[in-house]
């Protein structure tokens, strides 16, 4: 793989993971909002199923973003592996420590795992309120 593909793969990489948290915190919005007007009205089966589904999607944005970033992060070693044997030029690359994609997807992870902890926290206290 050349140089403008593997960077071109890691852009696109980046991307999809963005794409992914637009989509995952469009959800928990939805999650939220609907928290706060009817999680109060549900019955324990349709809250049962609501918080099913969320759950569900939930798991799937996290598997969806931590593989692509494991990916992400390997791709990236083997750019630096091929920048120091001299294989890839790019002048520019490398700058960025290597540990750095793995906070990112340590970070990545936790905000998914935080925000969907918070919305199911939010909808059991909206849930128990009497108004």
């Amino acid at each position: 793989m050349n140089e403008y593909e593997a960077y071109d793969i890691l852009v696109n990489g980046i991307t999809t993971i963005g794409n992914y948290f637009f989509g995952y915190f469009s959800i928990i919005s939805a999650f939220l909002v609907m928290s706060y007007l009817v999680a109060n009205k549900l019955t324990r089966v349709n809250s049962l199923i609501l918080i099913t589904l969320f759950t569900l999607s939930s798991l799937l944005m996290v598997l969806n973003i931590y593989t692509l970033s494991n990916d992400m992060q390997h791709l990236t070693s083997y750019m630096y592996e091929q920048k120091q044997s001299g294989v890839y030029d790019l002048a520019w690359f490398g700058k960025n420590p290597i540990w750095m994609s793995y906070v990112l997807m340590i970070t990545e992870i936790m905000c998914i795992i935080g925000g969907y902890v918070g919305a199911l926290l939010f909808f059991f206290y909206r849930s128990k309120a009497g108004d």
